[in-house]
């Protein structure tokens, strides 16, 4: 869920609200130096990838209105700082400032602290009062909708949600309120309002948080076959996401519901979900993965299947496995072999077995010349694999390995082989 980070974030505007006078930005941006520096040009961004929401002005019209700001300041930060009292003086302040933008905000602060603090019926009551200030009222009617929804009023709620998409279209909240729109529209059976308003957004086919509910959606729609496609893309796509366990129940249902008319997904997504789990290190996520890669491939020439055999090896090396299980791998494939004998060279590596990591690098010279970025990183390997005996000599050498010369003695190639890496 959003919410933590909406807390966050509603927290920082508040305090930028009631901290400041000049203009700011409602996003959270890194402290800017204040140095002179030429404005780049703008560049347009491309149809929902990004909220366009302008950046608002705080305005100070009359020493009334300084007066206020310079008070409001000082309580929202009592209340910010838990000081003894803080909650009651600045609901007095926006008890006596309800008819001026300076109640609203102090009214959105305690809405804001009442909620945090589980206190809903208190801060609903806050955060209508809130709404009055054109400057944060999208943010009110989000924290508004928020607390309508913890109180079990879903209509309500949504009707404040379908307010914010209408008088926000561009809010940087969108993600957020998609989120809260999406599942609340299914739940009173508006499947067809969530989907058009989640596929309004560019972005949601790269959001798991909120391809899921596109997918609830669908499925509420008996959209099943769209379901099950989004489905897919959470789970083989974003294996690591929180919400790739539902999206395989999910998928378990649509195997069901739809029989023969189910559609499989393929080699190619079942590798990208492998290969994910193999970038983040999971190497027992990622071995059952190839597993079942391997077993969706019969031809033993298929270089994706070769190289799901050199993914299960290596993940089996990882928990301190023999480099033996990379060795014996038999990979026709050029390319797939070259990859092996680089991987075989840092298994060795990190095994401390010099000899044999330099046996593997000069079989990558000799076999795979035209793989060029494997023996570049193979000779960028090298360094690091002399630390660890500083001051030894390896085998038939009469001094410590030092400057530029990497030849292994007795192998006529080995010269060549090293120069070749450089």
């Amino acid at each position: 869920m959003f919410v933590p980070m909406i807390r966050t974030l509603t927290a920082f505007i508040l305090v930028l609200v009631l901290s400041v006078s000049n203009s700011f930005g409602l996003l959270a941006q890194p402290p800017q130096h204040k140095h002179k520096r030429k404005k780049p040009p703008t560049t347009p961004c491309r149809d929902g990838c990004k909220p366009e929401t302008p950046p608002p002005q705080v305005p100070v019209e009359t020493p009334d209105d300084d007066a206020a700001l310079k008070e409001l300041t000082g309580l929202a930060r009592e209340l910010r700082n838990r000081a003894p009292g803080a909650y009651e003086r600045l609901s007095a302040f926006a008890t006596r400032n309800t008819t001026n933008v300076w109640g609203a905000r102090a009214a959105l602060a305690l809405g804001y602290e009442d909620f945090s603090n589980k206190r809903a019926p208190q801060a609903l009551g806050w955060l209508l009062k809130a709404q009055n200030d054109t400057l944060l009222r999208e943010y009110a009617l989000y924290w508004t909708a928020q607390v309508q929804l913890n109180l079990g009023r879903k209509a309500d709620a949504y009707k404040v949600l379908q307010t914010l998409q209408h008088d926000f279209p561009n809010t940087a909240l969108r993600e957020q309120l998609l989120q809260s729109l999406a599942p609340t529209a299914v739940q009173l059976g508006h499947p067809q309002e969530a989907i058009d308003a989640l596929n309004a957004y560019a972005a949601t086919s790269s959001k798991p948080e909120l391809l899921i509910e596109r997918a609830r959606a669908y499925q509420a729609a008996h959209q099943l076959p769209r379901a099950a496609k989004d489905f897919q893309t959470i789970f083989y796509k974003f294996p690591l996401a929180d919400e790739a366990k539902p999206a395989s129940a999910g998928m378990t249902q649509m195997m069901h519901a739809l029989g023969k008319e189910y559609s499989y997904p393929g080699v190619e997504m079942q590798e990208q979900r492998a290969q994910i789990f193999y970038d983040q290190h999971k190497w027992r996520e990622a071995r059952t993965e190839f597993e079942k890669l391997l077993a969706m491939l019969k031809d033993p020439s298929n270089p994706v299947r070769q190289r799901a055999q050199l993914r299960i090896a290596e993940c089996r090396v990882q928990p301190k496995g023999s480099p033996s299980l990379i060795a014996s791998l038999k990979t026709p494939d050029l390319d797939v072999d070259a990859e092996r004998l680089y991987v075989l060279s840092q298994a060795y590596r990190t095994a401390k077995k010099e000899a044999e990591m330099f046996n593997a690098l000069n079989a990558l010279a000799q076999k795979c010349p035209a793989r060029p970025q494997l023996l570049y990183q193979g000779r960028r390997a090298l360094p690091g694999d002399l630390l660890w005996h500083r001051g030894r000599r390896p085998p038939g050498q009469d001094r410590p390995w030092r400057g530029k010369s990497r030849r292994v003695p007795g192998k006529d190639s080995a010269r060549s082989g090293a120069s070749s890496l450089r």
